[in-house]
Parts: C-alpha cells; sequence; structure tokens
C-alpha cells in the first residue's frame, strides 16, 4: 500500500527532576499515515460542531504504541478514538485545545 502523508505521533513522558519538579516532556516519532475522511453520519453521531477540528488516519499496527497525541502538518491533535483493523490502525484525532488558544492571538 502506498502512503500519501507523514505525521508525528507524541508521546508525552513525565519526568521528575532532582527538586522533585514534574515536568511534560514530549518525544515525537515520524510515520507514514493516509489521510481519511470522516463520514458525516459519523461526525454528526459524535456531536460535532466544527468539522474541520477532525481528521483521520490510517497507519500501520505496528507503529502505533499507545500514543496520545499526533501533529499534522504542524498542528497538534489529540487522538480521541483508535480502531485496529488487522495490520491497519485508523487514528480519529481532534485538534487540541491548545492549538485553538495560540491561533486567536
Amino acid at each position: 500500500m502506498r502512503w500519501n502523508d507523514c505525521i508525528e505521533l507524541i508521546s508525552i513522558v513525565i519526568e521528575a527532576d532532582r527538586m522533585k519538579n514534574q515536568t511534560k516532556r514530549k518525544t515525537f516519532r515520524k510515520v507514514y499515515a493516509n489521510v481519511r475522511f470522516l463520514l458525516f453520519s459519523a461526525k454528526v453521531a459524535a456531536g460535532i460542531d466544527d468539522y474541520s477540528k477532525i481528521k483521520v488516519f490510517e497507519i500501520m499496527s505496528t507503529e502505533y504504541s499507545g500514543e496520545e497525541m499526533l501533529r499534522y502538518r504542524k498542528i497538534e491533535y489529540e487522538i480521541i478514538d483508535v480502531t485496529m483493523k488487522g495490520d491497519r490502525t485508523i487514528l480519529t484525532a481532534k485538534r487540541s485545545s491548545d492549538n485553538d488558544k495560540s491561533s486567536r492571538r
């Protein structure tokens, strides 16, 4: 199968420094993906008002290891649903609220 795009899966690790302060550290891992379209009926059933905030990606199942976020075209998305179908995994992602705040400035 051909892949038409790249996404970055984001792993978030909480680390403690020597003063016991916890900080979040993001690590990015680039994977090949196909961008898919979410059906209108699925958007209505989920109660999604702004359709531009939702993206669906298909990746290899071996590439996904439980990440909670991804980045696509410099925009971070929160993974809200994961569907595994054999050797393919379908990730449904919603634009994270951090991006919405920064775009309004």
